[in-house]
């Protein structure tokens, strides 16, 4: 089959979800749209329309727009780009449209999506390589912001839904290819979608791929590469989703429980210096899982924290817990406290902090 003739599908349809939708129906005839309500109406009237700074303006028409993944039909590549606390949600949603062949990329926040996904839809062992193996039920991908962020990341109490409640077939062969995203987009009010910076950039993979695997990744591959998105294969993508969930657990978690810009962070010496806390205790909880992280990654999160973003930057996490929504507090520290606690270790910053937003947001 031609590659344009695959039948592809986005769930999810916000700031990164909207951007991955934006390109792709720029390549392919045959994507629906999952979006809800008042979204799902403004994409049919008017199409889906992207405010690129990287890659231009663009309007992109569906095949199809469904108000919930349960009408999907069967569908050859699903990206999953919803909120960490409604991926049981999609997952249940959309098992009817999930074959053996169904190739499924969560672009989400936190290290343990992908591993969710494939236990969600009960898929086979033979399909489980993932970003952890569920070494106990284990291991970002967002975005450097997902405005919807920015900076997103991991885990998230996981709410164990049983396969069997869902009505699957145990054992399908359906992949999953582990991914993240550094990007910096959101959906505007009008529902079309903003990217902002000379940047968005994917990073796929599946740990230690089997041969099959391996050409779901390299179909994957060209999939992007026709729709123009920029992506890289990651030979270690757990450890590449690490690596931005280190610097998630620092910038989503101190914005929102000083609920602070960046730039009242770093010209505060006592808060500056408990974000770069942040980062060497997630640091130091992915290297007790056996996560090869270097120590000059920490340097260059750190900079980035000093040097790279704007005074006025603030976090998805502390918008949604400023306003009162449902928050990824979960995904962005609950799982990384619970992990170090799981391993015995002491995270003293990330405890408190997360036991603060906790308080914060009545949980």
């Amino acid at each position: 089959m031609d590659m344009r003739d695959k039948k592809i599908a986005v769930i999810g349809v916000g700031g990164v979800g909207g951007y991955l939708a934006g390109m792709l129906l720029q390549a392919f005839p045959h994507v629906t749209l999952a979006a809800r309500g008042e979204r799902g109406r403004s994409i049919e009237e008017h199409g889906l329309v992207l405010h690129s700074e990287y890659k231009g303006e663009k309007v992109g028409r569906p095949e199809k727009v469904v108000s919930s993944a349960e009408f999907l039909e069967p569908q050859d590549y699903i990206f999953v780009c919803v909120k960490n606390y409604s991926l049981e949600g999609a997952c249940r949603e959309m098992a009817d449209a999930v074959t053996d062949e169904t190739v499924i990329i969560p672009v989400m926040n936190g290290v343990d999506a992908g591993d969710r996904v494939r236990e969600l839809l009960n898929l086979s062992e033979a399909d489980a390589g993932g970003v952890c193996h569920r070494e106990d039920a284990e291991p970002d991908a967002g975005s450097v912001c997902h405005r919807e962020d920015v900076e997103p990341d991991a885990g998230e109490a996981r709410h164990q839904a049983d396969a069997g409640d869902m009505g699957l077939t145990p054992g399908r062969k359906a992949t999953v290819v582990d991914s993240l995203i550094y990007i910096v987009s959101f959906a505007r009010p009008d529902y079309s979608i903003e990217q902002q910076g000379q940047f968005a950039n994917l990073r796929i993979g599946i740990q230690n791929a089997d041969e099959r695997q391996k050409e779901k990744v390299e179909e994957v591959s060209r999939i992007l590469t026709m729709a123009d998105i920029d992506y890289k294969v990651a030979e270690d993508i757990r450890r590449e989703i690490w690596k931005k969930y280190i610097l998630n657990c620092a910038y989503n978690v101190a914005t929102a429980y000083y609920d602070n810009t960046i730039g009242q962070l770093r010209t505060d010496p006592e808060k500056a210096k408990l974000y770069e806390q942040l980062i060497r205790e997630a640091c130091e909880v992915a290297r007790a899982k056996g996560v090869g992280v270097p120590e000059s990654h920490v340097d260059t999160v750190i900079r980035k924290f000093y040097n790279d973003y704007g005074d006025d930057a603030t976090s998805s996490l502390q918008r949604d817990i400023r306003d009162g929504k449902p928050s990824e507090l979960e995904t962005f520290s609950g799982y990384l406290v619970r992990e170090a606690g799981r391993l015995g270790i002491r995270i003293p910053a990330s405890e408190r902090m997360y036991e603060g937003l906790k308080e914060k947001t009545g949980g």
